[in-house]
């Protein structure tokens, strides 16, 4: 939901400087960090985080759902 956050809001409104804003999502937020904020590296080690995240939580997936097994 990039795209619709980034062209709405913007993430804002936003209450403190350096933190997130009321309607950000981490992607949004990491955005802001590396090409707003100039934080390229802080924006590239939050890139690997949501990585690792999406492989504990799809790994988590296929064992719960026991996807990619074949019956018979």
């Amino acid at each position: 939901m990039f795209h619709v956050i980034f062209l709405m809001t913007g993430g804002g409104p936003d209450r403190f400087y350096g933190e997130p804003g009321v309607t950000d999502i981490l992607v949004t937020f990491v955005y802001d960090v590396a090409f707003i904020d100039g934080e390229y590296g802080l924006g590239a080690a939050w890139s690997v985080v949501i990585f690792l995240m999406l492989i504990i939580f799809s790994t988590a997936y296929l064992v719960v759902t026991k996807g990619g097994e074949v019956d018979g």
